[in-house]
């Protein structure tokens, strides 16, 4: 109503004062906001002919355009606008936005960094910059603003789902839980917040709490694909491979062109040892998305089990080609590449593995196998030696778990001693193993031990910055 009015107040005015540019402002901003995009853009040109130095004529002008899919003309706009005042920070925003359309991601990041060094309290800002550099894989530098965003205002819950979905990404999972979780409890209804928990729930092995939370999104919004695919993913960590299937084959019903779910129910298929099934869901994924790593490296995978070797170079390939650090991708085009009797090859894979994976102990095993046929044994023998001592590291560190999680069972039995003793035992076992020294934190701290626990629970984040102390 207010912005009619404006509007019917306005026109006839400045039809006897052409020259008002804040006039023609004023009546273009009221037509975009009812939505009349080519009433405004008559109005901010005409604001434009009157005012042709004012910076803000050329940003309102430049972000119509866009709003109107008139992109090039759109970045002509800003830039005149960025021209006339360097410091206009919401002029440096749309141009940035306007170039992420345009497909120039290089150059709308660094419009948007100007624009948050000039706004660094506008969140909108921070927020379409943390998306621009998440795009790009740099999640620690999206982390950082949407950090600043998030104090800038804690009630927002796609500001918390945002940071969330991102710490995900950033494999901080621990940390993402609690910000999906503060995002929907401020706002019940943001499903796809709700679906990502679920997901970060399934990372942290917590199969059934993940059920549940996914349960409700399906409640509320029962043909949610994405919500299918992480149920499914949560049936498939509980080993129900069946119900996992039935889950996935729903999400591609919902959404055909769904690439994920094509590939987790040719996993689904692959684990019941349906290989026909599975190579066909699996072709199907990697055709609707072919820079889908997983799906490339699970078909090479299959095709190679099935003794299809020629085939399965191709998707591995592929695999490493999206992903060059890929390491389990690497290593088995490797052994592809050695059954096939192509030993230099194969052994510039199982490097490029161990490049990416020191620890790939299989890796070494392998390339010490490719080695001594192509005639090298001293090589072949320090990478075997190599693998014996990775495999003696990894077999003290699965010890080292168990023992954890007695003591954790001792702890909950109020049986202190016993639980201090097999986590002193862990961490003799595998020194950098961090929930070890996180629940000794927290036997010592039971037994009285304040300044001991203090330095466990100190070590434990050092190691694992996500293993956060217990309130005291």
């Amino acid at each position: 109503g207010d912005h009619q009015k404006t509007i019917e107040t306005l026109t006839p005015w400045l039809q006897e004062r052409p020259e008002e540019s804040e006039g023609w402002m004023l009546l273009g901003l009221a037509h975009q906001r009812l939505n009349r995009l080519p009433q405004a853009l008559q109005c901010f040109e005409q604001a434009a002919q009157a005012a042709p130095e004012d910076a803000r004529v050329y940003d309102h002008l430049g972000f119509v355009q866009a709003q109107s899919g008139l992109i090039l003309q759109s970045i002509e706009t800003l830039q005149r606008a960025v021209q006339l005042d360097p410091r206009y920070g919401p002029a440096r925003y749309h141009l940035g936005a306007a170039l992420y359309l345009a497909g120039r991601p290089q150059a709308g990041q660094e419009q948007l960094q100007e624009a948050v060094k000039l706004m660094p309290r506008d969140v909108e800002v921070r927020q379409r910059l943390a998306g621009a550099l998440r795009s790009r894989g740099d999640f620690l530098a999206a982390l950082e603003h949407l950090e600043a965003a998030v104090e800038l205002r804690p009630d927002s819950a796609p500001l918390q789902a945002d940071l969330g979905s991102t710490l995900q990404s950033a494999g901080r999972i621990r940390e993402a839980v609690k910000r999906l979780r503060r995002a929907v409890e401020l706002q019940p209804d943001l499903h796809a917040a709700r679906s990502d928990l679920g997901l970060a729930l399934i990372q942290l092995g917590q199969g059934e709490a993940a059920e549940e939370v996914l349960r409700q999104v399906l409640q509320a919004q029962p043909e949610n694909p994405i919500a299918h695919l992480n149920l499914g993913l949560a049936r498939l960590q509980a080993g129900d491979l069946e119900s996992a299937a039935e889950a996935f084959k729903r999400a591609v019903q919902l959404d055909p062109g769904y690439a994920e779910a094509h590939y987790n129910l040719g996993l689904a298929r692959k684990m019941q040892d349906d290989f026909e099934a599975a190579l066909e869901s699996l072709r199907r994924a990697v055709g609707l998305k072919p820079t889908l790593a997983e799906a490339q490296f699970t078909l090479g995978v299959t095709l190679w089990q099935q003794g299809e070797l020629a085939q399965a170079e191709g998707p591995l390939r592929m695999a490493t080609g999206v992903r060059p650090s890929y390491a389990e991708a690497h290593y088995i085009l490797g052994t592809v590449l050695r059954q096939q009797g192509r030993l230099d090859a194969a052994i510039e894979e199982f490097g490029s593995a161990l490049r990416h994976n020191p620890e790939y102990a299989e890796a070494y095993s392998s390339l010490g196998t490719a080695l001594r046929e192509k005639g090298d044994l001293q090589g072949a023998q320090e990478a075997i030696q190599h693998s014996l001592r990775l495999n003696r590291r990894k077999a003290d560190r699965q010890a080292a778990d168990l023992k954890t999680k007695v003591a954790a069972q001792r702890l909950q039995e109020g049986r202190l001693q016993e639980a201090i003793a097999q986590l002193e035992a862990a961490i003799e076992l595998a020194p950098d193993y961090a929930p070890a020294y996180h629940q000794l934190g927290i036997a010592l701290s039971r037994n009285g031990q304040a300044e001991a626990a203090r330095e466990a629970f100190q070590k434990a984040q050092r190691l694992d910055p996500s293993l956060e102390p217990p309130p005291r």
